[in-house]
């Protein structure tokens, strides 16, 4: 029996080949709207990613990943890239896009892009989009390097300026840091959130506190300890 999901599914998919048909003959062409999440591999901070793209684009993203999860919100609308069909739909739609993010990216991947090769399938995604002069955007979750001649550092900062010179916009993501809380009489979901984001890993509440259900199952999903 087919689940509300599946069906959910099947009608995106048969949505997806009749735009693509109309848009292939000309009698449909999308407005030029909508960002183009590229996650090309293991993201370190999930919430913290998501966070951010619900606040930078409120009205939604589509997320290209190689597999079928990666920690994001679950609401979020993903294309796996593992399969050639998805891969030629993506190539050939990106001109639909306003704006290109590559999320969290490997350092190999920075400087593959910053030094032009396409053999790789994000890289030709990102190149292509620049090409096209697309807003492109890349979210690290570190903040860049200071310049550091005859080390390691150098091809990092090389590579993110030559990023930046090819007029992409380059975003740090940091967990934020904060003292502590002493206890708190009710912990929230989004009282959760917050601390994950700040990179706590545990929550202190006062003897007694009420735990809501959804804090509780927000806590177990993102490894935050419940203490007091």
């Amino acid at each position: 029996m087919i689940d509300e999901a599946q069906t959910r599914e099947i009608i995106r998919r048969v949505t997806e080949r009749v735009l693509e048909r109309l848009m292939a003959e000309g009698l449909f062409l999308p407005h030029q709207t909508g960002a183009l999440v590229l996650v090309p591999n293991f993201v370190p901070e999930t919430a913290l990613l998501n966070k951010y793209l619900k606040d930078r684009f409120p009205s939604g993203v589509t997320c290209a990943l190689p597999e079928d999860s990666a920690g994001l919100d679950p609401e979020v609308f993903t294309i796996c890239t593992a399969q050639l069909d998805e891969r030629q739909r993506l190539l050939s739609t990106l001109k639909f896009y306003e704006q290109i993010v590559l999320a969290m990216p490997s350092l190999q991947l920075l400087k593959r892009i910053a030094n032009g090769e396409d053999n790789g399938f994000f890289e030709q995604l990102v190149l292509r989009a620049i090409m096209l002069e697309k807003k492109v955007m890349v979210v690290l979750d570190y903040q860049p390097p200071k310049f550091k001649r005859g080390t390691f550092f150098e091809s990092v900062v090389n590579s993110i300026t030559a990023l930046k010179d090819m007029g992409v916009e380059i975003v740090s993501l940091v967990p934020m840091l904060r003292q502590a809380d002493s206890g708190c009489e009710l912990v929230t979901e989004d009282k959760i959130l917050q601390a994950y984001l700040y990179g706590d890993r545990s929550v202190q509440c006062a003897r007694g506190a009420i735990v809501t259900p959804l804090a509780k199952d927000k806590a177990n999903e993102l490894g935050v300890t419940i203490e007091g």
